[in-house]
């Protein structure tokens, strides 16, 4: 057994022995009669403190037209209050304009909490577009409790929640639904060994998702990505989101034969993680990689040429800083061709952007006029379209543009010639996490 699984076994039978109403069957995943049983739970993958409601569901909201409205980082309490209940709530993503496509698309965590907080409740989540169709859903992470992601376009969207074979209700039939912007994090492998947040265990490779909703507001760890899962546990050092998908875009630190086939990808390749059609992202991951980008096909060879960071897909910034495609850095310098001909040299404080169609590159954050930031190796980026800014981390500890900086937290630059200081975006220890980053997604706005 996995050492981080083994580590937490002491911890879920407390919370079994804690919560009212649970019984060991359902802790161990079994759902009605008919329904697979679930992998056994052996370790937490979420934050055991409930979140705190801010709405209540007001009934009748059984279909898209009664559906009760929320906004992102709500926690709606409801209930399914008999057999063949089913409820419906709406929110939306905001359309903020700007020369991206897609314009506004915003990372959503839809989190049920049922089981998680002693009900009887086998929740199944579903998300709608604004016409009614179907997106995704899903049923089961590893409990009975439902966990689905998506970056949507903008728009209104609703959440359906029901029972596992509308099978049963009642007053005691209660959960939270969650919808909620995040951070993804994962940490840096050196000295890491088996860690634990809030509970949640982790290594190197993990990725976990920090989000902030309901009253108050709380804060929330979820396990996103649990690597282990996925048949092996080579270290994840780059993340992106999709627009308009449950995709991620990720990369490993070293060679990896990618699982089920035969494929070797190297850190100088972009994979695209698909979690298939049951969205299963969380304690219980499941899904298929394949290569995105072939580094040695896009002027990548080089061991300095090896990514070490990728942001989501940007048209770059409003003032005429283009990027056109995923932004990237390397671990150390790189020499590529250059969109319009010649050669492009970026080293590893840079950010530079991959023109697919021509595979080819531009110039995006030319870091080496940045005071303190020359001397560094951005080993983490993003960018937000919203705010017109980037989001980095660098290697150890440095002093950027008069502001000291460490690996646990995150920094804003606004792009320019040279870029400029924006804030100290996000400090670790401040919710918890006390660890070296290696990589990060951050465009939530």
């Amino acid at each position: 057994m996995n050492t981080k699984r083994m580590s937490k076994w002491v911890i879920v039978l407390f919370l079994l022995a804690a919560l009212p109403g649970m019984t060991a069957v359902m802790a161990q995943g079994q759902g009605p009669a008919g329904k697979a049983p679930l992998p056994a739970v052996t370790e937490l993958s979420e934050s055991p403190t409930p979140m705190a409601a801010n709405l209540n569901e007001s009934e009748p909201n059984n279909n898209t037209s009664a559906a009760d409205v929320m906004a992102l980082d709500d926690v709606m309490a409801g209930a399914i209050g008999a057999a063949g209940d089913v409820d419906y709530f709406k929110f939306q993503v905001e359309d903020v304009g700007g020369p991206t496509f897609p314009a506004g698309a915003q990372e959503v965590l839809i989190n049920l909490d049922a089981t998680s907080i002693g009900s009887p409740l086998d929740t199944v989540v579903t998300l709608l577009n604004s016409t009614g169709n179907v997106i995704g859903g899903n049923d089961d992470t590893d409990t009975s409790d439902s966990l689905y992601y998506f970056k949507l376009l903008p728009g209104w969207y609703y959440v359906k929640v029901e029972d596992y074979g509308n099978n049963n209700g009642g007053a005691n039939y209660v959960y939270n639904l969650i919808v909620s912007r995040m951070i993804l994090v994962s940490a840096h492998p050196a000295g890491l060994g088996t860690k634990t947040i809030q509970g949640i265990p982790f290594q190197a490779g993990d990725i976990l998702a920090h989000t902030r909703a309901g009253a108050g507001p709380v804060d929330r760890w979820v396990m996103f990505l649990d690597i282990s899962d996925l048949g092996t546990t080579k270290n994840i050092d780059k993340i992106a989101t999709m627009g308009n998908s449950a995709d991620l875009l990720i990369g490993f630190s070293v060679n990896v034969t990618l699982p089920g086939t035969t494929i070797v990808a190297k850190p100088q390749d972009i994979i695209r993680f698909q979690p298939g059609v049951l969205g299963r992202y969380g304690g219980s991951t499941a899904g298929t990689m394949t290569r995105y980008l072939i580094g040695a096909n896009n002027w990548l060879t080089t061991a300095g040429e090896k990514l070490d960071a990728i942001g989501d897909w940007t048209a770059g910034d409003d003032n005429g800083v283009v990027c056109g495609g995923y932004p990237v850095s390397t671990v150390g310098a790189a020499t590529v061709d250059k969109v319009g001909g010649g050669t492009l040299k970026m080293a590893d404080e840079d950010i530079f952007c991959n023109q697919t169609q021509y595979r080819q590159w531009l110039p995006f954050y030319d870091n080496s006029g940045v005071a303190g930031l020359a001397a560094e190796d951005v080993i983490a980026f993003d960018y937000n379209d919203h705010l017109n800014a980037g989001y980095f981390v660098i290697q150890g500890t440095g002093v950027i543009a008069g502001h000291a900086v460490n690996q646990k937290q995150i920094f804003s630059l606004r792009p320019g010639n040279p870029p400029t200081w924006r804030n100290l975006s996000w400090n670790g220890p401040d919710y918890g996490w006390l660890w070296n980053l290696d990589a990060i997604d951050v465009t939530g706005y």
